[in-house]
């Protein structure tokens, strides 16, 4: 489950008592511009303080749901002072493929899903719920 879908299901119970007109996802990707470090600097320093710099960098995309009102759209492009080639209109923002890559490189087997065995398949009449399952291994 993503992030957004928690965030859009709950919305009534953070903001009660307003009427939710609307929900939208965005995204704004800024610039990571940061240099390597000296040999007589630290490495995780730097890269934190890029991390830290990164927050308020210049914003270089704005990817938005297509159903965002253009109005939004808008003031999104004037305040973040983007221009039409740096929008990008697209209902899904994650980038799973490279996550399913990430999977498989990643030599962690305590990080990944068990091995699950097979249930038998259900006879005439038997539910779901008598049936007997197997133990955890």
């Amino acid at each position: 489950m993503l992030l957004e879908d928690v965030l859009r299901h709950h919305l009534p119970r953070l903001y009660h008592g307003f009427e939710i007109l609307s929900c939208h996802a965005i995204r704004v990707t800024r610039d990571a511009d940061f240099g390597l470090p000296r040999r007589n600097e630290d490495l995780l320093a730097t890269i934190e303080q890029g991390i830290r710099a990164r927050r308020m960098g210049e914003a270089v995309r704005l990817q938005y749901d297509p159903n965002l009102p253009k109005e939004i759209v808008g003031q999104l492009v004037e305040e973040l002072e983007l221009g039409v080639e740096d929008l990008y209109p697209s209902t899904g923002f994650t980038a799973f493929t490279d996550l399913f890559q990430l999977y498989g490189t990643v030599n962690a087997p305590h990080l990944k899903n068990r091995a699950q065995n097979a249930l038998p398949p259900l006879s005439n009449g038997q539910r779901i719920s008598r049936m007997q399952f197997a133990p955890p291994m």
